[in-house]
């Protein structure tokens, strides 16, 4: 196996072709757009929370404004971990993290923290939210982007699955009406209830609810805990969003 192959992984493999990839590039055409707007300091320690294979860890080095700058990557899944490890990032160190769990060991450590497409996957986007606002320092940014799968961007994105993949949604309608799910989509409903009883983590992006998130983040932690720097969408759609804060 060449080493060409050995970096190749599934996660980079969504980057190179297909709609999904043009959504991909999008999204991380946005990223370092938000990291350009920072007036980010010349040198500091920066942390990928949900990293996976760390790919995207590895488009950032190239940005001149975190060319001194230290990474961390953490994952839960070590066969993750193992293949960002195998990746020729320089100034970097993986670790494996979970983010459903109260952990104090990240708290308070970096300047930049990025949490990028991970929230819906985690089994209590609450549990994982906490962890990641605190991993920053006081002064920190905090980088978090998530998907919508609400309204009109939600019912594209579910059709989009069901048209172009095998079994896109696993059992997650095992135990759930998906023609209830479907009506919930068009009506505006709730979503986040889809998500009862808690698994550990989810696969499909299905009962994330874009709307619940955002309150919670402002009820639990804007003001008191940080800022709100900017709100930023991509696409026309809105089919996921960033969010840029500053921890006090």
């Amino acid at each position: 196996m060449t080493q060409t192959k050995q970096l190749r992984s599934d996660h980079a493999a969504t980057y190179e072709s297909g709609l999904a990839s043009w959504i991909h590039k999008n999204r991380l055409k946005h990223l370092t757009d938000v990291l350009d707007m920072l007036d980010l300091d010349p040198s500091g320690e920066l942390c990928d929370l949900g990293c996976s294979d760390g790919f995207i860890l590895s488009q950032l080095r190239d940005l001149p404004a975190l060319g001194s700058w230290s990474f961390n990557g953490f994952d839960n899944k070590q066969h993750h971990i193992d293949a960002a490890v195998r990746r020729p990032i320089g100034n970097t160190e993986f670790g494996i993290a979970d983010l459903n769990l109260p952990t104090t060991e990240l708290h308070g450590r970096f300047d930049l923290v990025l949490c990028l497409e991970t929230l819906e996957h985690v089994g209590s986007f609450r549990s994982g939210l906490k962890n990641v606002l605190k991993a920053g320092r006081p002064g920190a940014h905090v980088v978090i982007s998530v998907p919508n799968e609400t309204g009109p961007a939600g019912l594209v994105k579910y059709l989009g699955r069901r048209l172009t993949r095998h079994n896109p949604y696993g059992d997650f309608f095992k135990t759930r009406s998906e023609r209830e799910y479907v009506i919930d989509l068009v009506r505006g409903r709730p979503l986040d209830l889809y998500r009862q009883p808690e698994r550990w983590g989810w696969g499909p992006h299905l009962g994330f609810d874009l709307h619940v998130f955002e309150q919670h983040l402002t009820d639990t932690y804007l003001g008191d805990h940080c800022d709100l720097i900017e709100r930023r969408k991509t696409g026309a759609l809105g089919f996921n969003v960033f969010y840029v804060l500053k921890v006090h």
